[in-house]
């Protein structure tokens, strides 16, 4: 049990969050919105102005959702909207995905893989609407499917 625990703590260790202007060098690309077909994921280390994060996140389009990753300080950006931004306390503002080590896979009944076919988008949609998330737009996500930065 203490050797699980030791891995997980390894897999887990927290990394220095990512900075927009780390150690006098700029990011590869600034300002960075990745649309997913459900929303977008902004990139929040890739911000230097943390209202620029917030005027990103209200451009948020009806039936999408964004998200901000890697905020440094989340409480400045929603000062910028305090009645219409939220900070989600959950492991995604401990986690940091740069240094994250996944766990050697497991498959129990469930194999994750690209898609193949528009049915599996189909079956995507039917999962999300079942859990009651946002379902993605089937067009987008088939023609985007070959994309690399959209997992």
């Amino acid at each position: 049990m203490l050797r699980k625990q030791a891995q997980r703590a390894l897999r887990l260790g927290r990394a220095p969050m990512p900075q927009a202007e780390a150690r006098g060098h700029a990011p590869e690309r600034a300002n960075v919105v990745t649309p997913c077909g459900w929303g977008r994921l902004i990139a929040g280390h890739t911000f230097t102005d943390p209202a620029d994060i917030a005027n990103a996140l209200l451009q948020e389009a009806p039936g999408q959702r964004d998200i901000a990753f890697y905020i440094d300080k989340p409480h400045v950006v929603v000062s910028h909207a305090p009645s219409q931004l939220f900070v989600d306390p959950s492991e995604t503002f401990r986690l940091w995905l740069n240094a994250y080590t996944p766990q050697r896979a497991v498959r129990r009944g469930f194999t994750i893989r690209r898609l193949r076919s528009r049915a599996d988008v189909a079956a995507i949609n039917a999962i999300y609407r079942a859990r009651r998330m946002v379902p993605v737009d089937p067009a987008r996500v088939w023609g985007e499917r070959a994309q690399r930065h959209v997992v």
